[in-house]
């Protein structure tokens, strides 16, 4: 699966701390085998991101697309 990251999500990607940026590379690398597999928990958003999809990286992070 091709996955298209914004200029923005590279940025923030790039202040992550070491242990985020591991686990974020192994939740992408389960996202692009099967974005709806359970380990990432995905779910639809509601409000001003309806339509838009979500996982979360941890606690107080999370993966927003489409």
């Amino acid at each position: 699966m091709e996955i298209e990251l914004s200029s923005s999500f590279l940025r923030k990607a790039k202040k992550l701390s070491k242990k985020e940026k591991i686990l974020l590379s192994q939740k992408v690398d389960i996202f692009r085998s099967n974005p709806s597999d359970l380990r990432l928990k995905t779910h639809p958003l509601t409000g001003k991101l309806k339509g838009f999809l979500s996982f979360s990286l941890n606690y107080s992070k999370r993966i927003t697309f489409l």
